[in-house]
């Protein structure tokens, strides 16, 4: 364990490149593959329903305040107090919500999401300036604190998905027959943004950010500085694509989201695996770095197959890749929660 006064490996440096990039790819996404065809009549359409073309310049518009937003996530670091990272945080979402809410026509994006997020932008900001507190701690309890955010924010994340499946159009959401993603797209059963496209976008967007809260804790346990760094990269791309897939939904623009399912696999499963390995990760047990790793891999793989089987016309597409899938994501929820509550009581002994 380190014993620097603050996090490493760029996380107090005057500007958060990994939170930037983080952001970046997933909103450029956004950017040319939704918002910019919405400039042309022929494209400018939501499943298959005609909208009046924005102008040229309102979509210009739209991108400068949406790369301006990537590049005030970047300047939120552990520089920064708590309740100030918040606030710009919220005031950022605030930005993307109306600006792609009022490009892509998303009817609530006006009302209570933009007024939600404002209100809590106001209220860190608010106590930001009472407490007058300063934005360094410890290592061990920032650590301790990621983990807790990882603890309460994957029950926050459960419940969400729950409310998306309960809020499908027609109800009879079938987790085994129909994949995650399908709770996301824009036009369902005749009803345009749906309820659950809502839970779900809102659900995906907060699961990257509590996971990119968290992985600045578990690389702590690596024991090499360079490996550090390079697990951080990993998880970046993680979060990129965990933001894609919320942002550009399936329904959309196809490749992209499948792109951003493959981005959001492959970086967690890299972090995790270098995890693994007792000379970068010498003070856990061989059961807690290689127990769920190899049931995550065994899952993937028998996925993988699945998907073989199923364009070769072997097998049916449901419930065999639905239900794989599910697992798939239930086994890495559980690791990275195993690794926060053992994370939890280890920093908080320090």
């Amino acid at each position: 364990m380190n014993d620097e006064k603050t996090l490493e490996c760029g996380f107090c440096a005057r500007f958060h490149w990994h939170l930037f990039l983080a952001v970046l790819f997933p909103t450029a996404m956004l950017y040319l593959f939704r918002i910019l065809p919405m400039v042309n009549a022929e494209t400018a359409q939501l499943a298959g329903h005609r909208v009046n073309p924005l102008s040229g310049m309102l979509v210009v518009l739209i991108g400068v305040i949406l790369f301006s937003g990537c590049l005030a996530l970047g300047a939120c670091t552990n520089r920064l107090s708590a309740p100030v990272r918040h606030g710009i945080c919220a005031s950022v979402a605030s930005w993307f919500i109306f600006s792609a809410g009022f490009a892509l026509r998303i009817p609530l994006s006006f009302s209570f999401c933009i007024a939600s997020v404002l209100y809590a932008s106001c209220a860190f900001v608010l106590a930001a300036v009472l407490s007058g507190r300063g934005g360094e701690c410890s290592l061990a309890e920032d650590c301790a604190h990621r983990c807790l955010i990882a603890i309460i924010g994957g029950v926050v994340i459960l419940i969400l998905f729950v409310l998306a499946m309960l809020a499908f159009p027609g109800g009879g959401y079938n987790p085994c027959t129909s994949m995650l993603s399908k709770l996301g797209r824009v036009y369902l059963k005749g009803v345009l943004y749906p309820g659950c496209y809502y839970f779900f976008t809102f659900s995906l967007t907060f699961c990257a950010f509590v996971v990119f809260r968290v992985y600045p804790a578990l690389v702590q346990f690596l024991v090499s500085p360079k490996i550090r760094r390079i697990a951080l990269i990993f998880g970046t791309v993680n979060v990129a694509g965990l933001l894609t897939i919320a942002w550009v939904p399936e329904g959309t623009v196809g490749w992209v989201h499948n792109l951003g399912c493959q981005m959001a696999v492959s970086g967690g499963a890299l972090i995790f695996l270098l995890l693994a390995f007792r000379q970068l990760n010498p003070g856990m047990s061989f059961a807690m770095r290689w127990g769920w790793v190899i049931a995550g891999f065994t899952i993937v793989g028998i996925f993988c197959i699945f998907l073989f089987c199923h364009s070769m016309k072997w097998l049916p597409f449901s419930p065999y890749v639905p239900t794989f899938q599910k697992l798939i994501i239930v086994t890495f929820a559980l690791y990275l929660n195993s690794y926060a509550f053992y994370g939890l009581r280890r920093f908080r002994s320090l």
